[in-house]
């Protein structure tokens, strides 16, 4: 695209306007200008390109993140149904090892490395929380 507005500035050169030299000046002018377009435009895009791929991955590990946050907290509110279910209501602390487990067991199993004792106790009881405030009052 740059070099046909090269050759249609030269060729408008060719009418005769302008002598010889000053049409090879005024040639050589353009080439410059032309070839420091060309290098801002490549020197813009090295810099913008690799800060652009970046944001992406930073916004693609965000989404993952919060689709494995999601997973989490749909596991745990299962998780905690099933313990009420089948557990007996008074035995609260093995109802949420019952519930801590299956929520530690998927965390491994879609590689989520972040789950330690205190965030799946967060999760639950924040999963119970729900399911509290969710009951009807019967």
């Amino acid at each position: 695209m740059i070099k046909i507005a090269q050759y249609v500035a030269q060729a408008g050169m060719s009418f005769g306007i302008f002598t010889p030299e000053e049409q090879a000046l005024i040639s050589s002018i353009i080439d410059d200008i032309l070839a420091l377009v060309m290098a801002l435009a490549i020197a813009s895009v090295a810099i913008v390109g690799p800060m652009l791929l970046r944001s992406i991955q930073k916004k693609t590990e965000v989404s993952h993140h919060a689709s494995q946050w999601e997973l989490l907290s749909t596991i745990a509110t299962f998780a905690v149904k099933s313990a009420q279910q089948t557990i007996d209501p008074e035995n609260k602390t093995l109802k949420f090892d019952y519930a801590y487990k299956i929520v530690e067991d998927i965390a491994k199993k879609n590689g989520m490395k972040f789950i330690n004792e205190e965030i799946g106790r967060v999760i639950i009881e924040s999963a119970v929380h729900t399911l509290k405030k969710d009951k009807p009052n019967t």
